[in-house]
């Protein structure tokens, strides 16, 4: 699945918003323009993460729009995500597991 599959409003709410949804577009791109990522290619012509990079260079647009930009990238990803769990292709990558000093302890003493 690519992102040009995934909305995040569901299709009466773009219907109903049609033209303050281009509009925040193009306001959208013209900051990602402004903070040096090309809004069709996130990745351009770098090496680095592209969803690091991404994350920050959204530091540097105002507030507001950060935070709307911000949002619609987690309400896609969460999207992404669903999709791929779903569809039993989704993998967690690696886990982090939090122990306490009991825990240790115990596991310790098991072996």
């Amino acid at each position: 699945m690519t992102l040009k599959n995934v909305s995040a409003f569901p299709p009466e709410a773009e219907a109903k918003h049609e033209t303050s949804w281009f509009k925040f577009l193009g306001l959208a791109k013209e900051a990602l323009s402004a903070a040096g990522l090309d809004p069709v290619n996130m990745a351009g012509n770098s090496k680095a993460d592209p969803v690091k990079r991404f994350l920050n260079r959204i530091l540097s647009i105002k507030l507001e729009m950060q935070q709307c930009i911000f949002s619609l990238f987690m309400d896609t990803m969460g999207k992404l995500i669903l999709d791929a769990k779903n569809n039993s292709t989704y993998e967690e990558g690696i886990i982090s597991l939090v122990t306490h000093s009991d825990s240790r302890a115990s596991i310790a003493r098991a072996r």
